[in-house]
């Protein structure tokens, strides 16, 4: 047990580690645009950025967590013949879906301008940012491959050059280039990340392998169904996302776009990237462990001891201290969101709650439940962000989330405890 939890420990420690130093990357990049763009520049940015989110959701079928699942289970048993079918089928549909995502993008550009700024203003801006999204897809194969095989240290090794790498290119181009510089930013980003993705993972070899298209979609069944039905629920999260700023373009401005893009960033980016570092070592184990009820119950109790000791001190800070982090990390003019970050902050402790048993669904598969899930809690969070943010603003906003998060945490105990027989305390 203690080696368990060692071995848990080191694996977050790693990427505990690359997120701390990814939170300063990021609170280096966000205090430049703040200070360059303002506001406007980064509701500007977060509205590029927030819909090829979207189209990247609806088009790349998930793959980036279910081909995760496959690798990881092949890996398990040292099946090599196994894991380089699994690689070859996923180096095809990258393409096929980063294809679909240009598609969408590039034809639609008129009506994604329109939908977004009320206006065909940004028509070519997101017909060029559609190759934004076949680099990124391109970019799934290789993390795909370093999570699923747990080559930790590559994976982590790829984020840190990664973020240094781009950070280093981007400042000076916001600084010569203002607001010019927001979408060949999006791209460079993209192709740096794909560039040292693919460097990092050069060194993993696999058996050469011939298949024909059909093979290709027969084997690669299981992950584009699995993939499709996940692909619809981060949909539906970046359709609340995106509705939710259209919500605040329209009854607010696109100034309060950017202080609820900065209030979410802030939390939502920086504390979210502990379940993210968690996350990349946390699935594949889960896995692997999903047809042993002793096994996943001490994976899922031992990951969130570990998950809240990490997350209860950072959550303390930023309720204590919003004001100021604001004022450090963006500048003066953003600090009146501190209330919403408060709210933002006490939520994500309930976030933690749900959070390590509900990977469960997507570890042992049971993604037709898993969808149904979520259709019923996205309605229920659009609805309470939208009816919040009318009545009483972006303070409205962290309310609704708090409160979110509170039902789902009682909802995903209840339901895995049913379902699955997950249990709290019980290692």
């Amino acid at each position: 047990m203690n080696n368990s939890y060692r071995s848990i420990a080191k694996a977050n420690a790693l990427f505990g580690g690359v997120q701390i130093y990814n939170i300063l990357v990021g609170i280096i990049r966000s205090k430049i645009i703040a200070v360059i763009l303002g506001p406007e520049g980064m509701g500007i940015m977060g509205l590029f950025n927030s819909t090829l989110d979207l189209i990247k959701s609806a088009t790349n079928m998930g793959l980036q967590v279910s081909a995760v699942r496959e690798i990881a289970l092949a890996s398990n048993d040292n099946d090599t013949n196994k894991i380089s079918q699994v690689s070859h089928v996923l180096s095809r549909l990258v393409w096929i879906t980063g294809m679909l995502g240009v598609f969408v993008t590039f034809f639609f550009a008129p009506y994604l301008s329109e939908f977004a700024f009320d206006n065909r203003n940004y028509t070519l801006h997101f017909r060029i940012l559609s190759v934004a999204l076949l680099i990124s897809q391109q970019t799934v194969y290789y993390n795909v491959i370093l999570q699923g095989m747990r080559k930790l240290r590559l994976l982590a090794q790829a984020n840190i050059i990664g973020s240094t790498v781009g950070l280093c290119v981007i400042m000076p181009l916001y600084y010569f280039g203002g607001y010019d510089a927001i979408m060949p930013s999006i791209i460079i980003t993209a192709a740096i990340l794909y560039i040292v993705a693919r460097y990092s993972a050069k060194g993993i070899k696999f058996e050469s392998l011939s298949m024909q298209f059909k093979e290709i979609l027969c084997k690669g069944g299981k992950m584009m169904t699995m993939g499709f039905l996940l692909s619809l629920t981060g949909l539906m999260d970046m359709i609340v996302a995106y509705l939710v700023k259209i919500a605040i373009t329209h009854w607010g401005a696109v100034t309060d776009v950017g202080l609820y893009t900065a209030g979410y960033s802030i939390v939502l980016g920086y504390v979210g990237l502990v379940f993210s570092s968690i996350g990349t070592d946390y699935f594949p184990r889960l896995s692997v462990a999903s047809n042993n009820k002793e096994q996943y119950n001490n994976v899922i109790n031992q990951q969130f001891e570990l998950l809240i000791l990490v997350l209860t001190p950072l959550i303390l800070i930023f309720i204590a201290f919003s004001p100021w982090l604001l004022h450090i990390l963006y500048s003066s003019k953003f600090v009146s969101v501190s209330m919403m970050i408060n709210w933002l902050a006490a939520g994500m402790i309930f976030r933690a709650i749900a959070w390590c048993p509900g990977f469960m669904y997507i570890a042992k598969n049971d993604t037709k439940l898993y969808l149904f899930i979520y259709v019923i809690t996205i309605a229920v969070e659009l609805s309470l962000f939208i009816g919040f943010y009318y009545f009483m603003g972006l303070d409205g906003l962290g309310i609704s989330f708090f409160i979110m998060n509170f039902l789902s945490a009682i909802f995903t105990i209840v339901i895995t405890k049913w379902r699955y027989g997950c249990s709290f305390g019980k290692i």
